[in-house]
């Protein structure tokens, strides 16, 4: 099992083993967010997709989640910013 140093909680546990997102969205959640913290969101994306009524078939709402899951666990979007 690996473990990672979890953005959220910030305590080292085991990584998500699973399915996440696909892609390099996976890779960078696999590397940032633990098995127990994925669990939680989860079920706050359930609560998320009902509280929006978010369509995931529109490529906005897919965005809309994706915003909501990086506030949620800590995880800003750095990719095409200034560094």
């Amino acid at each position: 099992m690996t473990e990672v140093r979890c953005v959220h909680c910030l305590q080292t546990r085991e990584g998500i083993t699973g399915y996440a997102y696909g892609g390099k969205l996976e890779a960078e959640i696999k590397s940032k967010i633990c098995h127990a913290c994925w669990q939680e969101w989860k079920g706050m994306s359930i609560k998320i997709i009902n509280e929006y009524r978010l369509d995931l078939n529109d490529p906005n709402a897919n965005k809309t989640l994706i915003d909501q899951m990086r506030a949620f666990l800590n995880m800003p979007d750095t990719e095409g910013q200034p560094k």
